[in-house]
């Protein structure tokens, strides 16, 4: 990586941020883009509209076209819900195109985010690696596959080149070893790791499980740090030395910078991140950023004094490629033309292709748009448009369900989803959300639409306790946000016990199936929200 990538030039990011008229933005992505008249990115489509995923690549049909010498680097997604390896997306990571937008970009994510000044040591964790994952000779050709997420973290290591750094795999977080470096590290600057590694961190119940399954299984050869940690626990005992570790953690990361998804995150894990950072509310350093498998760094919270101080969730676009919102009624806009006030609808990336002048990319994603002037500001709020479920839905239902679905019946999930023409769900992690605060209802929520001349819909609710079908009702029309007269004749409330659930066993199974690389960590995700049609 640091062969292929770290010579790359800096860039002077913070000039965005003195971009003062649309014009001048627009100038800029031309700039980047290699293009030579602005007029080209106009209001139409391009060359074609491609839909999610169709820039990925077949992994041998690419290496066979590549020349030999050419470095090589291969990134997969999470996953797709098919929940298998032969879902995975592939993207070539040319230096072109490394050049173009990703390294840019994150120089801005983590230039902005202290890394490049602060004296403290970056914690950079990453996926679990796939058995396919890592460098090897393919044709003669040496080939490195990974994460794209991996990619990101090391393309950022190779650029900034820190004195020293932190670098290891989610499911390492609560090793001995793990706790043991960042229990010796001087000072934490910034962390790059799931929201749910940082709240684990956060409570010592979590730390003590961790080391009470270390003592049991009474670990072999140890490197000497690691084994006077483990000696340590042994002495005082796993209570008292998670206690110590969670406060030397908190201790060190109280002046760092956290990089994090923070989808679907909500008030109460907010306030848990606050007490364990020592942070006041408002007041929090972390950096909120949105990173496309297939575009690259779009966007992120790069500065929060100047642009973004009516909300911290709040991102910068970045001018590397240009962007359009696909709007409800179908009409494509690019940003630079939108009006003043909040816009929302799926992006689209205008971006080179080689052998056509633009192509443009559908990536699915549902986006708020908070103003245009002069640089496009995103709410944090990114969420996935409704796609079918790959899988086989029976996981996930009822089984009194299963039995009256249609053959035809397809499954649809995602953030942003067309239940009819009346019920649409803006955020389906908020709704489940509220559902659960509401009525005790648990995930997934379930729509089953009727026929296409039939606007009746049929809400499955899996309920701790026995509320009134009209008090499950009301509950959706609040959290939903959804007209009482849509609502009268169309919802019927069918109450789920728990124990008719088909599919609630087994995520031990395919959580140790993912930290084994046999399945990319997507098969984990938990859908809130599916809607039968």
């Amino acid at each position: 990586m640091d062969e292929a990538f770290g010579s790359l030039p800096m860039v002077r990011w913070q000039d965005w941020l003195h971009i003062d008229s649309r014009e001048l933005y627009l100038d800029a992505i031309c700039d980047n883009l290699g293009i030579d008249d602005p007029g080209i990115l106009g209001d139409k489509h391009h060359e074609q509209d491609q839909g999610e995923g169709k820039m990925a690549v077949d992994p041998m049909q690419y290496i066979s076209n590549c020349d030999v010498g050419d470095p090589i680097v291969l990134c997969h997604t999470s996953g797709t819900s098919t929940g298998s390896l032969s879902g995975i997306k592939w993207y070539p990571r040319e230096i072109s195109d490394v050049k173009q937008s990703w390294s840019p970009g994150m120089q801005a994510i983590f230039g902005s985010s202290g890394m490049a000044v602060s004296s403290g040591t970056p914690v950079i964790l990453v996926p679990s690696r796939l058995k396919i994952d890592g460098t090897k000779i393919v044709e003669r050709k040496t080939i490195t596959m990974l994460y794209s997420a991996e990619f990101s973290q090391r393309l950022v290591i190779s650029l900034f080149n820190p004195k020293e750094f932190l670098l290891d795999q989610y499911k390492n977080a609560f090793s001995p070893k793990l706790l043991s470096s960042l229990c010796s590290l001087e000072q934490i600057s910034v962390v790059s790791a799931p929201s749910a590694t940082m709240i684990g961190w956060s409570k010592q119940g979590r730390i003590k499980r961790a080391l009470k399954k270390a003592i049991e299984k009474n670990m072999g050869i140890l490197d000497d740090e690691t084994s006077a940690f483990m000696d340590w626990v042994r002495k005082i005992g796993p209570e008292e030395a998670s206690r110590e570790i969670r406060q030397k953690i908190a201790c060190k990361m109280r002046h760092a910078t956290l990089i994090f998804s923070t989808t679907g995150f909500s008030p109460e894990k907010w306030n848990i991140i606050h007490e364990f950072m020592g942070w006041e509310t408002g007041a929090e350093n972390f950096t909120n950023l949105y990173v496309s498998s297939e575009t690259g760094p779009f966007c992120a919270s790069i500065d929060k004094e100047k642009i973004l101080t009516n909300d911290p969730n709040h991102m910068v676009v970045f001018p590397l490629i240009h962007p359009s919102i696909r709007t409800v009624d179908g009409s494509i806009h690019p940003f630079h033309h939108l009006p003043p006030g909040p816009t929302c609808g799926v992006l689209i990336i205008t971006v080179p292709s080689k052998g056509r002048m633009l192509h443009d990319i559908d990536t699915g994603d549902w986006v708020n748009v908070i103003a245009c002037d002069p640089l496009p500001i995103l709410d944090g709020n990114i969420m996935r448009q409704e796609f079918p479920l790959k899988q086989d839905a029976s996981k996930f239902l009822p089984d009194k369900l299963i039995l009256h679905m249609a053959p035809r019946t397809r499954a649809f999930v995602g953030g942003h989803l067309v239940v009819n023409d009346d019920i649409e769900i803006n955020g389906a992690r908020n709704l489940a959300r509220c559902m659960k605060r509401e009525v005790k209802a648990h995930t997934p929520l379930i729509f089953k639409v009727g026929e296409s001349d039939d606007h009746h819909v049929d809400i499955h609710v899996i309920l701790e306790g026995n509320p009134s079908s009209q008090k499950v009702k009301d509950a959706f029309i609040r959290c939903g946000k959804i007209k009482d007269d849509a609502m009268t004749e169309q919802l019927q409330v069918f109450k789920v016990h728990p124990d008719s659930m088909a599919g609630k066993d087994g995520r031990k199974e395919i959580l140790a199936m993912v930290r084994a690389g046999d399945l990319p960590k997507g098969a984990l995700t938990k859908w809130p929200v599916i809607v039968l049609k």
